[in-house]
């Protein structure tokens, strides 16, 4: 209920058991429809647009985020999915936990007076190159697996993708191998649709 209040209240200041294939469609981020006329309130205000988001792990965790009229509300817990029905809990019973929803037809969530989308699965299979530096590359194959080449270091491993983040985890650095799972590291894929890797932008050709 919190971040529809959050989004009414700028409104009304201007205006006076798990099926694998309904598991896979629930896995990722979902980013919630915020109204036209709640954006443009917010605008009105000086205020950025509010956002909220839900997004679902494999091992049936989800995390929350909202921010509204400069609020910032992060929460965590698990859900139950039966058929296409969700259901949340968090462990101190706080918002949202209680909520129910289902997956829709057009495969859209409705939580608690807002609609969430889900975005898009992020797609890290083909050649990245460093920006500005055609010759420095990772190449990311379909099942799984990535390769690094620079000026003067290699190295290869596996990956996985959640949300808008890629996991890298080395198996190989510079010829030597590497116990796996040892060397890991999440980077982010920014809304420009550039990997970024500490202070390198990565493009995908």
């Amino acid at each position: 209920m919190e971040s529809f209040c959050h989004l009414a209240i700028l409104y009304i200041a201007a205006s006076g058991g798990s099926g694998t294939g309904a598991a896979a469609e629930l896995v990722g981020t979902w980013r919630a429809q915020i109204p036209q006329e709640v954006a443009d309130v917010s605008k009105k205000m000086g205020l950025s647009v509010p956002q909220a988001q839900f997004v679902f792990k494999n091992d049936n965790t989800f995390q929350y985020s909202s921010v509204a009229a400069g609020a910032i509300k992060v929460s965590g817990g698990t859900y139950q999915l039966a058929d296409h029905a969700i259901s949340l809990a968090t462990p101190n019973r706080v918002w949202p936990s209680g909520l129910t929803a289902d997956i829709k037809e057009d495969h859209t969530i409705d939580f608690d007076g807002l609609r969430y989308v889900k975005e898009a699965v992020l797609s890290m299979e083909g050649t990245w190159k460093l920006a500005d530096d055609g010759a420095t590359k990772i190449v990311f194959t379909k099942d799984g697996h990535f390769s690094f080449k620079g000026s003067a270091a290699t190295s290869k491993g596996n990956y996985k993708v959640e949300a808008n983040q890629v996991t890298l985890i080395w198996t190989e650095i510079d010829g030597d191998q590497v116990e796996v799972g040892s060397v890991h590291k999440a980077f982010s894929v920014g809304d420009d649709g550039a990997l970024k890797i500490d202070s390198y932008r990565y493009v995908k050709q």
